[in-house]
């Protein structure tokens, strides 16, 4: 009777090992797309800023929406590395703001400000 306690202890920790391993696995495999998905997120920033910035030379404003923009381009509608939308804000006349956020667990926010001359993405942990 005393060998059926330590075999379910046994058992149990075989079942805590394996899941300890799979949930590493998982987390080692996101570590490593983060920094792809970042870095799609960043260059798309960048691409959009340029479009934006493109429509304004063309008609002295900037696009309402990033729908506008899309149409006038003849490209899809922007989105960052995870798949998720890409806010807009026309702030000013002379002034528009980028941002997307990275999903859990990071939840980092990119953003582009139309500010910084040098095409820069800031990134803010969360």
């Amino acid at each position: 009777m005393s060998s059926l306690p330590r075999k379910w202890l046994l058992s149990s920790a075989a079942v805590l090992v394996a899941i300890l391993a799979i949930v590493t696995t998982a987390w080692i495999h996101e570590e490593r797309a983060y920094g792809a998905r970042r870095a799609v997120t960043e260059e798309g920033l960048k691409r959009l800023a340029a479009q934006i910035s493109e429509f304004r030379r063309s008609y002295g404003r900037f696009p309402t929406n990033l729908l506008q923009l899309a149409t006038e381009f003849k490209t899809e509608l922007p989105r960052d590395g995870w798949g998720g939308a890409i806010t807009y804000e026309i702030e000013s006349t002379n002034h528009f703001r980028l941002t997307a956020m990275s999903p859990y667990p990071h939840l980092d926010t990119f953003e582009y400000d139309c500010d910084n001359s040098r095409m820069k993405i800031t990134i803010v942990p969360f």
